[in-house]
This record gives C-alpha cells, structure tokens and sequence, in this order.
C-alpha cells in the first residue's frame, strides 16, 4: 500500500468517524440496535424523482441559464436556481442528469452539501445527489468519484429529518460498489455501509440482494480496512433479528471467522469477537454452532490476549452464550474454565460488564443445580467451585454497592445459592424436581 494511498485511506476515516453505543448495538434481542430514530425513519416524505405538487418544472432549454445562474453572488438566486435543477432532477421521465454532469456543477454542488449553515442547499444538494445516483452506474460513479459518500454519512446525523431522509437514499450505492474491484471505491462503500447497516429497512435491503455474500467474499482480502468494514457490517446484520442472523450464519460467515480470531492484527480480531458475540446473543442452535464449529477453545484463549478490548468482546461473547444457552451447552463451557476466566470482571469499573457477569454466573449456579442431581452431588457443585476461587466474596461486596444494577442481582445470586440452611437447600431441590 503506497504513502499516499495510506493518508487518503486515513483521511477518508477521519470523515467517517462517529460516536457509537456498542453495548445497545449488541442488545439485539431487545431491538435496540438502531441507528436511526423511528421518529426519523417515519419523517421521509420526499423521494427520489418526486416533484411537489406547488412547484413549476422549467423548461429544459433554460437549464444552462439555470447552471449559470448558480454562479451568482446573490444567495437567493443561487438557492432557486439550485431547487431549479433538483426539480428537473425529480422528473419522472429522462431527467438531464447527463447535461448536469456535463455542465462541471457537481464540485459546486459538493460544497454546498458540507455548508452546514446552510440547511436550505443542503437539503436541495442532497436531494439532487439521490437523483443522479438513481442514474445509471457512470452516473453514480462520477458523483461518488467527488467523495460524496462521507459527507452523506456525516449528514445522518443532521438535525434536520429531511436531510436524514434524502441521505438514506443512497444506501443502494454502497450494495453496487461492494462488487468494485478499486480498493479505494470499495472501502468507501463499506465504511458507508456500516454505519448505516444497524438500520432494520437497510439490513433487509443487504439481504434480499447479494451484498451478503459478497460481504463474506471479502474477509477473504488481503486489506485489512476492508475486512474489518467487511466484519463491521455482517455484523449488523447479525445484530439483527434471529431469522437474518440465521441467514448470515448460512451464507457461510464461520469459516472466515475461525481464520480471523486467529490474526495477528488486534482490530480484526476484535471486530470478529464482536460479530461473534451477535450470534451467541441468538438462539441456542446459533450456540451450538459456534461450540460444533470448534470456537469455544480459541475463544477461551483470548481471555489472556494482551488487548483489553479483546478480553472484553471475549466476556461479551461467552456471558452471551451462557445467558442464553442451555444446560449442556453451559456444561461445556464450564469444562472450559469459563468460571475462573470471567472472574476477574468483576472488578471491571464498567457496570454493563459486572452486569452481564452476574447474570452469567447467576445462569451458571441454575445449571449446576441440574448437573448436581445428575451427578447426583449433594451439594451445587458451582457454587462450591465458585466459593473455592472466593468468587463469592467479591460478589458479596457488590451487593453492598450502591449501584443497584448490579447490587441486586448480586443479592439474589447471595440469597439464592449461598445464604442457605439445610432446610432452604432441601426445598430449593424439591422446588427443582417440580419444575
């Protein structure tokens, strides 16, 4: 990769840059993970090639008189000659999108699309942008070509619903240029993608084309941006509803993925640890293909990685499998040292982690009531392996914290597991064998 390839590619992501909730974007189950408000997705009036009722279509022998008009020092003849040719633009039939590009406006339309003092041209810029780009591929090509994609990303956050609205129109452009073979385009289109995918109307539209497997098709690549781009976008889809997560699955995404938590390269890996916690956040057939797929050792490995970030998508992934896993498959993953190996989070700062451990730990003592009867032990055998590595005590001073997420739950592991006579253990064992 040349010098200048590398400041492009970190220019590119500069721009790209943006604020996300990785917690709520892995809360799949609670369909929470959407980047895109209800309130905005619902406020998309305007669309592509629709002209509103009130307004006149010029005549298109004007249009050069239009272009020209847009050079003016006089900001509203600027504006109506801007809504003049988005107007033109909206046509049902033949818009001039040839002529528009011709007439060497589109870097002038560029500029106004990042004016955000202006709400007004960018709204019509935005609008005329999402016009050509329902042209044909030379078309979209020469826009995208004037870097329009990541001022389109930054737009979605704009305060302004319409703005937001004419931006997701041009979702179709990253599915086309997935399938371009310059590096350059194709990162663009992933780095759009995926921060756009957490969108429940656009991980539909990636599924009901082809990009899924395309997607898939490039984690094979020797480019790490577009590999963790690749990553970062199936696993939104992931992050889906347990059907398209199930439709991932079946495209073939393990087989990649076993190679990459194998990679020298801690993005990638950490980004693989997060698509792979999405699935073990599903169902318990989900589960058990990554346990039947051989993942659960390499995944145990990654506790000692060096990378705290790592470690922590490792405590995501197995906390998720657990809580939503069953006996058996918690039976194996306590075979694997998974008790001692989330120990230590306990004494993470952040409460979302000390949450889900608690939880995992809570699901782990439920299932060692089972495998104690199978085994037919008299006592818990989880709870004595947990009192053994004195978990006990540090789930204890949790429940005196003041922090009442964590501190009831850790109550309630106390109370129900530990703080016990023999007459407390008898009928929580008769209370077992009735359920």
């Amino acid at each position: 990769m040349s010098s200048n390839f590398k400041k492009k590619l970190e220019k590119r992501k500069g721009l790209f840059k943006k604020k996300n909730n990785e917690d709520s974007s892995r809360s799949k189950r609670n369909e929470v993970n959407i980047s895109i408000s209800k309130k905005k997705r619902e406020s998309r009036l305007m669309k592509r090639r629709n002209i509103q009722s009130t307004e006149v279509i010029p005549h298109i022998q004007d249009l050069s008189n239009i272009i020209e008009g847009t050079k003016s020092k006089n900001i509203d003849q600027i504006s109506q000659c801007v809504q003049q040719i988005r107007i033109l633009l909206s046509q049902k039939s033949d818009p001039p999108i040839d002529i528009v590009i011709k007439s060497g406006i589109i870097p002038t339309f560029v500029e106004m699309l990042s004016q955000k003092e202006n709400l007004f041209l960018q709204l019509e810029t935005a609008w005329i942008f999402s016009n050509i780009c329902s042209g044909n591929h030379q078309q979209t090509k020469f826009v995208v070509d004037h870097g329009i994609i990541p001022i389109f990303i930054e737009l979605l956050d704009s305060n302004d619903l319409s703005i937001v609205g004419q931006c997701q129109l041009v979702f179709p452009i990253f599915s086309t240029y997935l399938q371009d073979f310059e590096e350059e385009l194709l990162i663009d289109s992933c780095w759009g993608m995926s921060y756009i995918c957490h969108d429940p109307e656009n991980i539909q539209q990636l599924i009901s084309g082809d990009s899924i497997s395309r997607l898939i098709q490039l984690l094979e690549k020797d480019n790490d941006e577009i590999i963790i781009t690749s990553i970062r976008i199936l696993s939104g889809v992931l992050g889906g509803t347990n059907k398209q997560t199930e439709f991932v699955l079946q495209a073939g995404i393990l087989k990649p993925l076993k190679k990459l938590i194998r990679s020298p390269h801690h993005r990638i890996v950490k980004e693989t640890c997060f698509a792979l916690s999405n699935i073990t956040a599903g169902t318990e057939d989900q589960i058990q293909l990554i346990i039947d797929e051989g993942f659960t050792p390499e995944i145990i490995d990654l506790f000692s990685n060096e990378n705290p970030k790592i470690r922590r998508e490792v405590c995501w992934i197995m906390c998720n499998a657990i809580n939503g896993g069953n006996t058996e498959q918690i039976e194996i993953f306590i075979e694997a040292n998974i008790i001692e190996k989330l120990c230590a989070f306990l004494l993470s700062d952040e409460i979302m982690i000390v949450k889900i451990v608690l939880e995992a730990y809570q699901k782990m003592l439920g299932a060692g009531v089972e495998i104690s009867k199978e085994r037919e032990e008299k006592e818990n055998i989880i709870a004595e392996k947990m009192d053994d590595l004195e978990i006990t005590s540090l789930i204890e001073k949790i429940s005196e914290s003041k922090k009442d997420k964590i501190s009831k739950i850790a109550q309630t592991i106390q109370n129900n597991f530990f703080y016990y006579d023999d007459f407390y253990e008898q009928n929580y064992y008769q209370d077992s064998d009735s359920d």
